[in-house]
């Protein structure tokens, strides 16, 4: 999948990332909004201020907007918690200036509502890399959430939510990471309910919810289009497009590269055309390695997937099961699709027709197209176990274990597992290095018996015990081997002797 980006790419992101990193460090102020501070004499209304509101802890502004403006590049916006409404606080603009806006207590407490009157924040002159919107719920824009058009964000911990257009809009050249944001409920009359992609712009899209989205046209979930967009370990379902020109109720790809890696696609459909849950199309070059496509379904053709794509697209590691009218529909490229469960059977290398044996398809409420409570975690008898092919699982290119190594192989699954994890006494059907795991088909790795194999490659030696001492360093929750809730040298000890025994 993340290949597409090509070497490039990754070297252009670490770029980013130091550039970031930079401008966080000369952070030079931080600006304090509170919509209800206690001398404010109107409350929740930003043309009723505070006299002496300065962007000060004591008199904060009640508009976010001024505090934008008040800012220089470098500096933080901190808002507080409350909802934020009306002049100053819709259509927010960062002037070209690198800011940190975020919210003081996360999303829940702190909401940016347009209120059908534009925009949420509106990124248009050229925000350089570093520019960062961090815990906010932005809701009510009628013309995108959040827009980025050639410039630079990262979205961190927000929820678009409740749009009368995409949650997320990149155009012309826009860069936009998104980390664990939640997208969904938003709609859109064009494409791309949740998330829209256009013209050369690149985004990332990890550890996100993107769903309950929809778009009259085509990609209700997520639309790319002439744009390289990679989405990781990620949720994608009950999602809809109407499909009238392609169709693609998760994702559709549309002349681009990128694609979708360790993440669950489920029970989004098209009410008229193809790829209930991803359509990629001619002249795309987008990959799905690692995911779990079900519950999918299509007016015509490709419940699961539509692939009418170059052969240089690849599905790989994949589990398309329980989709309708078919699992896979292929008019015309010959995409190969590997190492894979499909139902009803596919010709490729590795590839299965047994029932998965998810834990729990149905749910508690025994409704398999009802997949917010269903478990496609894989079974202990699952044919799925060690069947995949280890060279085809995706690179990071989002840095999912933040070591700033943008060419190793994703280290996670969708429940933040190590990717790579042997199960003793299972038969490794699929491929990979000697002396690595092989890896599982669909989004979630069973973990295998030995806690102490931290680098997830089937072999406890001295690398786990270097990653052991990484972590540890950071006091990183993975090391907290005795369960205490505490990182501390006791966890050394144990695992030390489960080092010793070579688990």
């Amino acid at each position: 999948m993340a290949e597409r980006a090509g070497a490039g790419f990754r070297v252009w992101l670490l770029g980013l990332v130091v550039l970031s990193t930079a401008a966080r460090a000369g952070a030079q102020q931080t600006w304090y909004v509170d919509d209800d501070a206690p001398g404010d004499p109107g409350p929740g209304n930003p043309s009723v201020s505070d006299p002496l509101e300065n962007g000060s802890p004591e008199h904060p502004y009640d508009a976010i907007q001024q505090a934008v403006n008040r800012a220089a590049s470098g500096d933080r916006v901190l808002v507080l918690p409350g909802t934020y409404r009306g002049t100053g606080n819709r259509n927010i603009s960062f002037f070209g200036k690198g800011l940190v806006v975020e919210s003081r207590d996360g999303p829940v407490t702190c909401t940016v509502d347009a209120q059908a009157q534009g925009r949420g924040f509106e990124l248009a002159s050229g925000e350089p890399p570093g520019t960062q919107i961090r815990g906010l719920t932005v809701r009510g824009a009628s013309s995108g959430g959040v827009y980025a058009v050639v410039s630079s964000l990262r979205l961190v911990d927000c929820r678009l939510i409740n749009n009368g257009s995409p949650g997320l809009i990149a155009d012309v050249q826009a860069f936009v990471e998104v980390y664990g944001t939640t997208i969904s409920d938003n709609s859109t009359s064009l494409d791309g309910g949740g998330v829209r992609v256009d013209t050369d712009s690149i985004v990332i899209l990890a550890e996100c919810v993107v769903q309950r989205n929809s778009a009259s046209r085509d990609g209700g979930g997520i639309s790319a289009s002439g744009s390289n967009v990679l989405v990781y370990n990620s949720l994608i379902t009950d999602n809809t497009a109407g499909g009238s020109v392609f169709g693609g109720g998760g994702v559709i790809f549309y002349g681009s590269t990128g694609g979708v890696a360790n993440s669950v696609i489920a029970c989004n459909r098209t009410s008229a055309r193809d790829g209930g849950g991803v359509l990629i199309n001619e002249g795309s070059e987008a990959s799905l390695r690692g995911n779990t496509i079900v519950q999918n379904r299509a007016a015509r053709a490709g419940g699961g997937l539509f692939g009418d794509a170059s052969p240089i697209s690849e599905v790989a590691n994949c589990i398309l099961w329980s989709n309708l009218p078919q699992a896979i529909t292929q008019p015309t490229g010959p995409m190969p699709i590997v190492f894979s469960a499909v139902q009803g059977g596919w010709a490729g290398d590795g590839n299965i027709t047994a029932d998965p044996v998810f834990i729990d398809p149905a749910g508690p409420d025994g409704n398999p197209q009802t997949c917010a409570d269903n478990n496609y975690r894989l079974g202990e008898i699952s044919p799925c176990i060690d069947a995949g092919d280890t060279t085809r699982v995706a690179v990071d290119s989002a840095d999912l274990d933040g070591d700033t190594v943008y060419g190793e192989l994703t280290p996670f699954d969708l429940d933040g597992e190590m990717r790579l994890s042997n199960v003793p006494g299972v038969p490794d059907t699929g491929l990979g290095p000697p002396g690595v795991a092989v890896v599982d088909m669909g989004a979630y790795e069973v973990a295998g018996d030995c806690r102490a194999d931290l680098t997830g490659d089937g072999v406890v030696d001295f690398g786990d015990y270097l990653e052991f001492l990484n972590l540890f360093d950071v006091l990183d929750p993975r090391v907290d081997f005795s369960a205490d809730g505490v990182v501390d040298f006791g966890d050394y000890l144990e695992f030390l002797n489960l080092y010793d025994a070579g688990c």
